[in-house]
């Protein structure tokens, strides 16, 4: 009786063990699973691979990698593997074979598709007519973050970038009111003085099939301002800066001020406060044109004098700039 006891049940132990490993194939789950890092690769990217089970001593079983159809690293305990991503649109198939220290199989397999997701950002700052580069961030200053998606679908095109579903982070905060589907673009607070802001953005089909992720690095930049002579006849002269040094060549000149990265629709904006003296002592402006002041020699002879400014953002108490310029008026010699 106890021979036959002893039978039952190391029948009932041989039959589970497989079984249990045909029900988790048969209904799409495995006691192992892959990690791909990243897990939304870009073209040319290396991806690292690894193994990993709560269940199967996987240092003692026999692994066989295989991507995209062809073997790859295998032998006891290889838990870790890499595959280079192909270009935007394929798809990086990776499948494994586990044989278990008592020889029973388990197997595993992911796809993951290769897109990439540019993130643009510019800074809701002010910058003059013209300007070609990009409005940077000064503190606090709200930027708007665009994401370009390159995702393909199925049918070997780009997903529409309104059909898909967008999750933004700003740091680690999702920004859930801003995200969902269609939601390529962002607006967010601005990094501090002296900091930087993380913006993420994961995408996705409506099916889940195709994901892609981008993110930017956006630092606090320094606001600016910048001094130009006003030509009676040719305006504003944008294309020449004063820097340090400026000879009054006739009776009077104009010099604008224009300022770079404050958070102001206008450089006239009444956020912006324009403080102009020469030698130390205030100069008055003309009405409704602070952001400029007309100098004028007014006796013979000739000299120097320091024309300084500063600007400060009232709203915006860290957005501040300054800027000096020495007048040289008279005889040039």
């Amino acid at each position: 009786m106890q021979n036959f006891f002893l039978l039952v049940m190391l029948a009932a132990c041989g039959a589970f063990a497989p079984g249990t490993v045909t029900q988790a194939q048969t209904t799409g789950l495995s006691p192992v699973e892959i990690v791909a890092s990243p897990e939304n690769p870009t073209p040319g990217a290396q991806v690292l691979i690894h193994l990993q089970s709560a269940s199967i001593d996987l240092d003692r079983s026999t692994i066989i990698w295989t991507i995209n159809g062809k073997r790859g690293a295998s032998g006891v305990g290889v838990k870790n593997t890499t595959a280079v991503a192909g270009v935007v649109g394929t798809r990086l198939l990776i499948s494994v074979a586990v044989t278990e220290p008592s020889g029973a199989p388990v197997s595993a397999a992911v796809t993951l598709t290769i897109s990439t997701v540019d993130v643009l950002w510019q800074a809701i700052s002010y910058t003059p007519p013209f300007y070609q580069g990009k409005a940077l961030a000064a503190s606090d200053a709200p930027v708007m973050v665009t994401a370009i998606p390159h995702l393909v679908v199925s049918s070997g095109k780009e997903a529409s970038p309104g059909t898909l579903i967008y999750t933004w982070r700003r740091n680690t905060t999702v920004l859930g009111n801003q995200s969902g589907r269609g939601r390529s673009s962002v607006t967010i607070d601005g990094p501090k003085l002296n900091d930087s802001v993380r913006v993420f953005v994961d995408i996705a089909t409506a099916d889940g099939a195709v994901r892609g992720s981008g993110a930017a690095i956006i630092g606090a930049a320094a606001p600016e301002v910048v001094l130009y002579e006003d030509d009676p006849l040719l305006g504003i002269q944008f294309n020449t800066a004063l820097q340090k040094e400026f000879f009054l060549s006739g009776s009077e000149s104009r010099i604008v001020a224009v300022p770079y990265f404050m958070s102001a629709k206008e450089r006239t904006s009444g956020a912006l406060r324009y403080q102009w003296t020469l030698n130390g002592m205030p100069v008055a402006t003309e009405e409704g044109k602070k952001g400029s002041v007309t100098l004028r020699q007014t006796a013979e002879g000739s000299g120097t004098a320091t024309l300084a400014l500063v600007v400060q953002n009232l709203k915006q108490i860290l957005q501040s700039a300054s800027r000096s310029l020495t007048v040289s008026f008279g005889s040039k010699k």
